[in-house]
């Protein structure tokens, strides 16, 4: 059902709307108008029908209101009573619309009983976890939007995830399919059965890990466990050990743990529960090696200690091999295609008289004038053609798409960001409005904007028009603070490479791939498929729209090999898959020691034991 223009065509579609879009305050005053309103007077049978049929739809939706408070099942059992009444009724008059509006809202009731969180997390807690799932389930209900139920994908994952028989392994849920909240669970078990336990949550990236504080400080330290995260690089400071002592859940980047390992050992003696997030971050080069060398030292660690492992990651082709690996068997893991939303694919074709787009899918759409070309002022008195080129038209589309919500542009490098902006701005029409953001994140954003890049910075001129650039080029501050103000309210276009990518949660409708090289390569197919899979916003979106760049002025190999990237990447059954890259040195070493006749037990030894960093620097000497 598409919801987002229903909201005053009746009464009983405000109430719906608001339902389902976890509107509560809304809900509530829409309730009221319904319930707590005289009866109306007459003059037909008819209107005392419809009357009596939408106070029946607010009647059931209250009761289903008042569940996701207070978990008396009787109140759902009530409901549904109430829309049997009104099938029985609209039926008699012969009025299909209610009949339909009660029979869709009957199923919907019931298949929110089988998914709220009153029904699903009590076998996992048992009696003890009573008062602590009140809690934190009437805690999740008065979030902005309500959280009451559980996904599919959630409830498939919650045998692993909350069995402590187990050792741990690996979750393998598709990008904004909920990996956050299996995890937010799992750690809620742990401190429920041990209170002394320790977590730690290993986010590879500083913006995962600011979301993830602020994510968790919203939801569990309420209950009173207490949220740290360590800042940082690879020092273990006194105060990080301060932190660490404190709380009961510390979000770190691999570095800072692996400094927090060798300083302080002792720590991880009280951890009882290690969370991986984006786990499919393994491979050939130094950061991925090193991470994984320092995985299975947590591994080994976990064993000794009796702690479990989960490793999260929404693209992992092999996900069986890390379930072996982390959990000691491929049965230890879950794995769900399941969104909240449908995903719709297409390209974005750039030619000499505007852009065209082409949905696939089984039912093939084609829509040669999406954007077509206009003069925009060049000067004070001259003017030029507007997209002239497929950097522009993927700013036009993205300026059309805004109308169904936010849009993601990706660029490759950081340094078409600036231009990739630029051209937004320029497809805007020239009274475009601000944006609303929130007052005190917007200060904050301007005021470190204007410090770290000058008062007048393109990135705070295109962010006053909601226009938000992000790449490893800004300064800390700068990113820390954009995603500040992401999270409180969504921009209109987000102009960002990969360090979007990777696990900021971001609410977007529609993603562009706008370019996949980075410097000679480009980016795996697991990384589109980790971008692209954030389009489509739970609760708003029917489906989420991901178009892939093509410019169709090229010469015709040039064509042909982007229409096969694009073929590619839109190939989800084939992902890249993970590879361990310590395995891949090791075999190299045994290559290089039958090549000159050494032991390979011998250099497999020397390499373990020495440090290879001043290998070369004779050479060069001799050289000099």
């Amino acid at each position: 059902m598409l919801i987002s223009n229903i909201d005053g065509t009746t009464p009983s579609a405000g109430l719906i709307a608001s339902f389902l879009k976890k509107e509560r305050a809304n809900l509530i005053i829409k309730l009221n108008q319904i319930l707590l309103a005289p009866p109306p007077k007459f003059d037909e049978s008819n209107q005392f029908d419809d009357w009596a049929l939408t106070i029946c739809v607010a009647r059931s939706i209250s009761l289903a209101s008042e569940h996701a408070i207070s978990g008396n099942p009787e109140l759902l059992k009530n409901a549904d009573t109430i829309l049997h009444d009104a099938l029985e009724i609209s039926a008699g008059g012969l009025n299909s619309s209610f009949w339909w509006i009660a029979r869709i809202l009957r199923l919907m009731l019931k298949d929110y009983g089988n998914g709220t969180l009153w029904s699903v997390l009590p076998p996992f807690f048992g009696p003890d976890g009573k008062s602590q799932i009140d809690n934190y389930v009437k805690l999740l209900a008065f979030l902005k939007p309500s959280i009451t139920e559980l996904w599919k994908s959630q409830i498939a994952a919650l045998h692993l995830a909350l069995n402590q028989q187990n050792r741990g392994g690996v979750i393998n849920l598709r990008t904004s399919a909920g990996k956050t909240r299996v995890a937010e669970l799992a750690i809620l078990q742990t401190l429920k059965t041990n209170p002394t336990a320790k977590v730690l949550y290993l986010a590879p990236f500083r913006s995962l890990a600011f979301e993830l504080e602020r994510t968790f400080s919203k939801t569990l330290s309420p209950l009173g466990y207490q949220v740290s995260h360590l800042y940082g690089g690879s020092r273990f400071s006194g105060v990080d050990r301060e932190l660490v002592n404190e709380g009961h859940i510390t979000i770190a980047t691999p570095e800072k743990a692996k400094a927090m390992l060798r300083a302080a050992p002792e720590i991880f003696e009280s951890v009882k529960l290690i969370i991986i997030d984006e786990g499919h971050l393994l491979g050939e080069n130094e950061r991925n090696v090193r991470n994984e060398l320092f995985l299975e030292s947590l591994r080994l660690l976990a064993l000794k200690n009796g702690a479990r492992i989960l490793l999260l990651s929404a693209v992992l082709p092999n996900a069986a091999d890390l379930a072996s690996w982390i959990g000691g068997d491929i049965n230890a893991l879950v794995k769900s295609d399941w969104k909240p939303s449908t995903e719709r694919f297409g390209t974005l074709r750039w030619t000499a008289s505007g852009v065209a787009i082409e949905w696939l899918g089984n039912e093939r759409c084609f829509n040669p004038h999406f954007v077509e070309l206009k003069q925009i002022p060049k000067g004070k008195k001259t003017t030029r053609i507007f997209p002239k080129n497929k950097t522009e038209a993927v700013a036009a589309t993205a300026v059309r798409l805004t109308e169904l919500g936010p849009v993601l542009i990706f660029a490759g490098q950081a340094r078409w960001v600036p231009s990739m902006a630029k051209a937004v701005l320029q497809a805007f029409t020239s009274n475009v409005s601000e944006h609303l953001w929130p007052e005190t994140e917007w200060k904050l954003f301007e005021a470190v904007c204007k410090e770290e890049l000058g008062d007048n910075s393109f990135e705070l001129t295109a962010a006053r028009v909601g226009v938000i650039c992000h790449s490893n080029k800004l300064p800390p501050q700068v990113r820390i603070s954009v995603e500040k103000l992401m999270a409180k309210c969504a921009p209109r276009i987000i102009v960002a490479t990969t360090t979007l990518g990777q696990g900021v949660n971001i609410g977007i409708s529609s993603a562009i791939v706008a370019t996949t090289s980075i410097g000679q390569s480009k980016i795996s197919k697991r990384d589109f498929w980790n971008i692209c899979g954030r389009a489509g916003r739970a609760f708003v979106d029917g489906e989420g729209k991901v178009l892939f760049a093509m410019d169709m002025t090229g010469k015709p190999w040039q064509v042909n090999k982007a229409q096969k990237d694009a073929d590619a990447y839109f190939d989800i059954a084939h992902l890249d898959q993970v590879e361990s890259g310590l395995l891949k040195i090791v075999g190299t070493l045994r290559q290089l020691a039958e090549s000159v006749g050494i032991s390979f037990e011998v250099l497999l030894e020397l390499s373990a034991n020495d440090s290879f960093d001043t290998c070369g620097q004779k050479k060069l000497i001799l050289r000099s």
